[in-house]
């Protein structure tokens, strides 16, 4: 089986919040009958996504903390203050539309500023998300799960679905304060093994074959992390995404910094899988990411199919 490894971006350019997503063009690409478009039309959505991580994160903690009364559906608040955020069951089925959670937010937006110092921005990137929203007919746009509740030992992600463009998307915040683990992580920068993926193992030679040498915190965050009560990040993330994937919805990965890091090895990890119910290819758009492994990492991506 041939193996379609997205184009993992790498990009250190900010993007203002005015602008407004284009038309759809030509430079659209198809596979397996779903067209991709172009590289600014994934890029833009991504970035928000990646900005509103911080925010949504710190909107949770303040409501647990009870800095702030979150006017969440009440089966909701009966258990995300000591339980992850997981909506799935909401809407029957769909998760939390993002116009309420929108609105949650605008709602809350004076004492936001007050702990995220974004907040102007992403009351930016609310408007233009309502304004995609309102055109459609019925929402389109739903949170499904959000992992934060334990920051202090495991990394940030939230799982979105898109139902306009069949995408689910796996969201990473970037580093947050010293409270958490993520500075620890990006500091612990010692190589560790990961184990090469399946479907790459006979694209390989020598050591490669068998693993590629990692950067150790990042992998650890994901699957490999010793604080870990339960199950592992990795493993969370695939029963989120399972029930939608195979009802024919894409994969993307997405994350700013230390997100961007996650999302890579995340991606890399999907893409070689031969579990069958994961769609190919793995579409991965990161933002300022770091240092994520040695220079035998990124050949499996040389040595597959590269889908642009």
């Amino acid at each position: 089986m041939k193996i379609f490894l997205s184009f993992i971006l790498q990009i250190g350019f900010a993007v203002c919040a005015a602008d407004a997503l284009p038309a759809k063009t030509s430079a659209a690409k198809t596979f397996g009958g779903y067209e991709y478009p172009n590289l600014y039309e994934e890029a833009i959505p991504m970035l928000w996504a990646s900005k509103l991580v911080y925010a949504f994160a710190d909107l949770l903690e303040a409501g647990r903390t009870g800095k702030l009364e979150l006017d969440f559906p009440a089966e909701v608040i009966e258990k995300y203050k000591d339980q992850r955020f997981d909506v799935r069951d909401l809407n029957d089925g769909n998760g939390m539309a993002f116009n309420t959670i929108a609105k949650i937010v605008r709602d809350n937006q004076a004492k936001l500023s007050e702990i995220n110092s974004d907040s102007e921005y992403v009351g930016q990137v609310l408007e233009k998300l309502k304004a995609i929203e309102d055109e459609e007919e019925g929402d389109s746009i739903w949170l499904e799960t959000f992992n934060s509740i334990d920051e202090a030992t495991q990394c940030v992600y939230g799982v979105v679905k898109d139902d306009n463009l069949k995408r689910i998307i796996v969201v990473f915040r970037g580093s947050s304060d010293l409270g958490t683990r993520d500075w620890q992580t990006n500091l612990s920068a010692q190589m560790a093994e990961m184990r090469t993926p399946k479907l790459l193992v006979d694209k390989m030679k020598g050591k490669l074959a068998q693993r590629v040498l990692v950067h150790r915190g990042f992998y650890n965050y994901i699957f490999n992390n010793k604080k870990a009560d339960k199950e592992q990040r990795y493993d969370m993330i695939l029963d989120d995404i399972k029930p939608f994937v195979q009802e024919g919805y894409k994969i993307y990965v997405t994350g700013h910094s230390l997100g961007a890091a996650l999302s890579s090895l995340l991606s890399f990890k999907l893409a070689g899988s031969d579990k069958e119910w994961i769609p190919k290819p793995i579409t991965c758009i990161s933002y300022a990411s770091p240092f994520n492994g040695s220079t035998g990492f990124p050949k499996p991506s040389i040595n597959s199919k590269r889908w642009v």
